[in-house]
């Protein structure tokens, strides 16, 4: 299942990335980011692992009260294992991003916050569960180099199986 999920991914990076040559706008996100999770219990029985995921600006750039910002629809997908536990995140949902660097042509810092919802499968030996939770969070990072940036994180998906799956998360990625 992680290696489909890995390949749809770099298949919608490749179309995207196709379709966004002709446009002046970095409209499109790509990352991958490094995920810890907050609670140590969850962390000794679930590890750390990567994730991958994409975002797509809903449109130009808005000023609130000389505050620059950006709104997008982001799809996460985050997988741990260990030792034959398992929980699977996939995340759909807003992320707004507002400062300097929000807009996703321009280099900058930014703040901003995320919410939607988390699609989660846990396994536990014998035990599994499948919830859907309302996801919220927050999130600094900078945009840089034109195309590149970089963002740190925190995530609470809830709760599934016994696991508190709050996270932080630190984020490298490319704006196309």
């Amino acid at each position: 299942m992680k290696r489909i999920i890995c390949i749809a991914v770099a298949v919608v990076l490749v179309l995207a990335a196709a379709s966004c040559f002709a446009q002046e706008q970095k409209s499109w996100r790509a990352g991958v980011a490094f995920t810890r999770f907050a609670d140590s219990d969850t962390r000794d029985v679930l590890g750390d692992d990567w994730a991958v995921g994409i975002e797509r600006s809903l449109g130009d750039t808005f000023a609130m009260a000389n505050l620059q910002g950006d709104v997008s629809v982001a799809a996460f997908y985050k997988p741990f294992e260990k030792e034959g536990a398992k929980l699977r995140d996939i995340f759909i949902g807003l992320r707004g991003r507002f400062g300097p660097g929000a807009r996703p042509d321009s280099d900058g810092i930014y703040a901003g916050a995320l919410a939607g919802a988390a699609f989660l499968r846990a396994e536990n030996g014998s035990d599994s569960e499948d919830a859907i939770h309302f996801e919220w969070g927050v999130l600094a990072g900078m945009n840089f180099a034109q195309s590149w940036y970089a963002e740190a994180g925190y995530n609470a998906p809830g709760d599934i199986l016994g696991f508190d799956t709050a996270n932080y998360s630190i984020t490298l990625g490319y704006r196309f």
